[in-house]
């Protein structure tokens, strides 16, 4: 209850910030995602955790890359078991327009 979905081909934006699930950006530097949109964008997907700073001529903008939330322990993450990098469990959050990264422990 309470909750909206934002299920569209296109960024949900607030107060010019993209939020988009992330697979859009399958770039290894989240400065990159910021730039292609010229504006602020926090996203996920990637299962780590990044937060860059670009400033875009007058502009401060940032990227936000959130981590995730998911269960390393179900099948539907199997195809990762080997990989040693682990996922980031967190999430973001942006207070004024100054993003963070909040690890959970």
């Amino acid at each position: 209850p309470g909750w909206k979905w934002h299920i569209k081909d296109t960024p949900l934006i607030i107060d010019d910030i993209a939020f988009v699930h992330g697979d859009e950006f399958p770039i290894p530097n989240p400065s990159s995602a910021c730039l292609r949109m010229a504006r602020s964008v926090c996203y996920g997907h990637t299962h780590q955790a990044r937060l860059e700073h670009v400033v875009l001529f007058d502009k401060q903008i940032f990227a936000l890359n959130v981590g995730w939330l998911g269960d390393e322990s179900r099948s539907a993450f199997n195809y990762a078991r080997r990989s040693p990098a682990r996922c980031f469990k967190g999430y973001g959050l942006i207070v004024d327009g100054v993003p963070f990264i909040i690890p959970i422990r």
